[in-house]
């Protein structure tokens, strides 16, 4: 019997190769999709043995990201493989959520030490190295080539496990920073029974509150203008301003002048006053008139 027939292949038909094994077209495809990652139940449907996966696996030309997944190549493995392979680990239903979507929507900078996935309540996924399984009573909206939960539940899962308001407010920033628009991370909080750091979320994306651009910005006005009774500093435009509302440049503070130095990047207002001079606008932060 021909090797093709040994192994379930259509006679004649020529099998692309990855690492050197020969793979139906459409395994091409699919591992592509999957970042190299593919399950062993997947090769097995191709037409690899469990022992020829393993020897593979031994001989050090494949990896074994987690039990039944394993990454067709013999490199390090990038953090969007290793991604790619927790989700297929985790199975059906899964995606990305809390720090590793974060880092997917561009909200963080760095995806963090362990990748982070969501799946729904009712599935039972085993513990693995390097990844950290939430079971959801109500999974959100997810979708993706690497499948991860949407930009406005994440904001509200980093929010609710912030360890302090400094941390909560961070995240808001950087998220409003990417054009996450408040109204509906507000909308993905009140959907949750129950919310960690609820007042603080309201706080800063309540309806008719100025953008705050990092947690010095925060502090002054709780622990500075609150509690002194000064009045509220509010963020200023000049009326000239480029079409589609860009970032503001030069900012300063009026009223916190000794902390301007620190102050972090500009969050755009919400509703930029706009107009086609084509200018870069300024803002400054200055004492509301009580």
């Amino acid at each position: 019997m021909s090797t093709d027939r040994a192994i379930g292949r259509s006679p004649g038909v020529r099998w692309p190769t990855i690492e050197g094994v020969k793979l139906p077209t459409v395994a091409t495809a699919v591992v592509d999709r999957q970042g190299g990652a593919a399950t062993t139940a997947q090769l097995e449907g191709w037409g690899l043995s469990a022992a020829a996966v393993a020897r593979r696996v031994a001989s050090g030309r494949w990896q074994r990201l987690h039990r039944g997944v394993v990454l067709l190549h013999s490199g390090p493995p990038a953090w969007r493989e290793q991604a790619h392979g927790a989700l297929l680990y985790a199975g059906t239903g899964a995606a990305l959520s809390h720090s590793s979507a974060a880092y997917v929507h561009r909200i963080t900078a760095a995806p963090g030490p362990l990748i982070e996935v969501s799946v729904p309540g009712d599935r039972f996924v085993r513990p693995a190295a390097r990844l950290v399984i939430h079971r959801r009573r109500s999974m959100p909206l997810a979708g993706g080539r690497l499948c991860a939960v949407n930009e406005n539940a994440t904001v509200v899962d980093l929010v609710a496990r912030a360890a302090d308001d400094d941390a909560a407010v961070a995240v808001v920033a950087a998220a409003l920073l990417r054009g996450v628009l408040p109204d509906r991370v507000l909308i993905e909080a009140g959907s949750r029974p129950r919310l960690g750091n609820r007042s603080i979320l309201t706080e800063l994306l309540a309806p008719g509150v100025d953008a705050i651009e990092s947690p010095l910005e925060h502090r002054y006005a709780r622990d500075v203008e609150r509690r002194h009774g000064l009045p509220r500093g509010r963020t200023q435009y000049d009326s000239s301003s480029t079409v589609g509302g860009s970032e503001p440049t030069g900012c300063t503070s009026a009223s916190a002048s000794a902390s301007s130095s620190t102050a972090s990047s500009r969050i755009p207002s919400r509703r930029p006053t706009t107009t086609r001079g084509g200018t870069t606008p300024s803002c400054s932060r200055t004492a509301r008139s009580p």
